[in-house]
């Protein structure tokens, strides 16, 4: 909504100075911040006129629908959703994800629903790994399917995870797995355990789970808001702000 309020205020020219440095300030319960601050999508200098166009025009005909759908809900954010259903014909449908996983209440066949995977899931391997954990003993971490970490900070965190003494379940998709250090899966064999992808909502459902470690990415965000998951955020900078 932050991007949306400016889109119509703003304008793609060749000079960008005074729109780069401008405050936003119009958004009930957002920090006073420039425009420069926000996540790096929108800071127009690093970007092409054509890709910001893209991005900029792609709710410029917000105020002509019927209903526009966001996968939120009002008590999460409820004074913003009362501003943003002052401008536009706003519903909120949140938070998007199985009822089974909130009602609790399960079929003959568990938790088992459709489900489209964008990587292939290890879930035996993770699903029996923490039934043999006590209740709030594991640490969670997950940046989602596109999220990219730098080597740096992969090798600070992995000697992180090492350095705490405490069970780890950690998503490392194949294209990081090279970043981790040397060994660290060996090092790390009697309390961690290091998994390709897997449903993340079976994992957050079950009470071994103690804290979740993600870069907040909504979808992330709502889940573990729906399980009752108590979550660190490590920004990201395509979901995250560039201030922390």
């Amino acid at each position: 909504m932050v991007y949306l309020e400016f889109h119509f205020s703003l304008r793609i020219n060749d000079s960008l100075e005074d729109e780069y440095y401008s405050l936003i300030s119009s958004v009930p319960n957002f920090p006073l911040m420039g425009i420069k601050d926000l996540a790096s999508f929108s800071y127009f200098k690093d970007y092409s006129k054509d890709v910001m166009l893209l991005l900029l025009e792609q709710f410029s005909n917000i105020h002509k629908v019927d209903w526009a759908l966001f996968n939120t809900f009002d008590e999460l954010e409820e004074e913003v959703v009362k501003w943003m259903t002052s401008k536009w014909q706003i519903k909120t449908i949140g938070p998007l994800i199985p009822t089974t996983y909130i009602t609790k209440t399960y079929n003959d066949n568990g938790k088992e629903v459709s489900r489209i995977h964008i990587l292939k899931p290890d879930y035996e391997c993770g699903m029996k790994w923490l039934h043999e954990r006590d209740d709030n003993s594991v640490i969670y971490v997950s940046f989602g399917s596109a999220a990219g970490v730098e080597q740096e900070q992969m090798e600070e965190l992995a000697y992180a995870l090492k350095e705490t003494n405490e069970y780890f379940l950690w998503v490392v998709r194949d294209s990081e797995e090279h970043k981790l250090p040397k060994d660290f899966k060996f090092e790390t064999l009697e309390k961690g355990l290091i998994v390709k992808w897997c449903n993340q909502l079976d994992i957050l459902d079950y009470k071994a789970i103690a804290c979740y470690l993600t870069q907040c990415g909504w979808n992330s965000t709502l889940e573990a808001l729906s399980e009752n998951d108590s979550y660190t955020a490590i920004g990201e900078p395509n979901d995250s702000c560039n201030v922390y």
